[in-house]
């Protein structure tokens, strides 16, 4: 990474656990605009009139958030997380044991519920593949150097901007001189596929996200915004990516697009689909590029 100016002062931090951070409305989030990007009704009820509740972690959510504790913030790993007891759900003791760390969680082998207090709760598979995808990663150079630097992990930043709204993010590290790193599990290595799903699944609308809160916050530099993506799978390699400024341009523009798409829908109080009326629907133009060349 290059090294920019030192900035001090950093703007908007907001001392909020995962759950305070995501039960805020008020502030858009990259996760909150994405909701939006797929169903402005869905983004009504989960945001505005509230008569959706939000989805429970998922699997892979709460084994990339132990991934997150186990690499970035390994000396508080059980301030952050909380083993589910395994065994056999039918023994008093296990039974016991499991309504000690969260009585709503019930008594399966994998809980109903992904939070008790500050932490959230894993498995004890989940547990040890994320000790084990965090110390492979620590193998990587590159990663081993930028995890031991000083910086903020898992840290909250909530901003307002005339023009864009209030907006937040929570950064996985940011670092004092601007730098972003954003720790990914993926299945894919092959850059060209990694670049792919970055795409499709709006990897460069959140780089954005977090590069606007972090200019607002701290004044805008020459930071770098870096990926490290963690196969989910053994041997657990990493690959670490810094993402292109045309990338960046590309995913921002998308966002102001939705941003100002939701102010009006805001001022309007207008939350109805924007797919009235009949569509149209036809084949991807790369199948049909694809049955051309055949």
């Amino acid at each position: 990474m290059s090294a920019p100016k030192k900035i001090q002062a950093i703007n908007g931090l907001w001392q909020a656990t995962a759950t305070e951070y995501h039960s805020d409305n008020e502030y858009i989030s990259h996760s909150m605009l994405e909701d939006f990007r797929d169903s402005i009704p869905r983004f009504a009820g989960l945001f505005v009139t509230k008569t959706i509740a939000a989805d429970e972690s998922s699997q892979a959510q709460a084994l990339g958030t132990a991934f997150h504790a186990f690499l970035l913030e390994p000396d508080i790993v059980n301030d952050l997380l909380v083993k589910w007891p395994e065994g056999d759900g039918k023994t008093a003791e296990v039974q016991r044991a499991r309504k000690n760390v969260c009585p709503q969680a019930g008594n399966a082998a994998t809980p109903k519920v992904r939070h008790v207090g500050a932490r959230t709760i894993v498995t004890a598979d989940q547990w040890d593949q994320a000790q084990r995808m965090a110390d492979s990663a620590r193998q990587h150079p590159l990663v081993r150097s930028m995890v031991d630097l000083p910086g903020y992990c898992e840290q909250a930043v909530r901003v307002e901007c005339s023009e864009l709204g209030k907006r937040k993010a929570r950064f996985d590290k940011l670092f004092e001189a601007g730098h972003i790193l954003d720790l990914k599990s993926t299945r894919h290595m092959d850059p060209k596929a990694f670049a792919k799903d970055a795409y499709n699944l709006g990897y460069f609308r959140q780089a954005a996200t977090y590069e606007d809160v972090r200019d607002i916050a701290m004044g805008a530099g020459q930071a770098v915004f870096i990926y490290v993506a963690t196969c989910s799978e053994e041997p657990f390699e990493t690959i670490v990516y810094e993402v292109e400024r045309e990338a960046l341009a590309l995913g921002r523009e998308e966002n102001r697009e939705l941003l100002f798409e939701l102010r009006d829908r805001q001022r309007r109080d207008d939350w109805s689909s924007r797919w009235s009326g009949l569509q149209r629907l036809n084949a991807p133009q790369w199948a049909r590029r694809q049955s051309e060349r055949e």
